[in-house]
């Protein structure tokens, strides 16, 4: 009766703890939110580690069967309640100074950005490691200063979901 009973108990702590019967797992990276004007943006930079020297990455041979399996996927979900669209962009860290000076910069993946957003979710596999920036970014932020262009106001979440 008393395995039994340790058996329940475990079971129990089991199903009611995140990751704990193999289940996805969320890190939330960042969130906030705000009125977003004309030359405003909202950004996170966060670091994806490389994986531990002896862990194999998706298969006996370190061979990727799932692509960038070892790495997980971000999700990135913005709300938008403002009168225009948010650019959604995903890069690497030494694209800031690109992007902050209107110079074409190069998104990391298809998955991870949208132009012109709503709202919504945007989520990819990660690349790989090291450092990215997400960053939601007025349509007109390298127009010429006009008043009559409208505000976005939007809240945001950044997580990495991982196996």
């Amino acid at each position: 009766m008393r395995v039994l009973f340790v058996t329940a108990m475990m079971l129990c702590v089991c199903l009611f703890t995140p990751g704990c019967a193999g289940g996805e797992q969320e890190e939330i990276i960042c969130e906030d939110g705000g009125v977003l004007t004309q030359f405003d943006s909202y950004y996170c930079e966060f670091e994806i580690l490389e994986t531990p020297e002896g862990e194999e990455c998706g298969g006996p041979d370190g061979e990727l069967y799932i692509e960038n399996e070892c790495y997980g996927t971000l999700k990135i979900e913005m709300t938008n309640t403002g009168d225009t669209p948010v650019h959604i962009i995903t890069f690497v860290w030494w694209q800031y100074d690109a992007w902050m000076n209107c110079e074409p910069i190069n998104m990391i993946s298809e998955d991870l950005y949208e132009l012109d957003s709503m709202g919504g979710t945007v989520e990819g596999a990660l690349p790989g490691s090291g450092s990215l920036i997400v960053a939601f970014d007025h349509p007109n932020s390298c127009d010429d200063e006009d008043s009559s262009i409208p505000d976005a106001e939007i809240s945001f979440k950044v997580s990495l979901v991982s196996k």
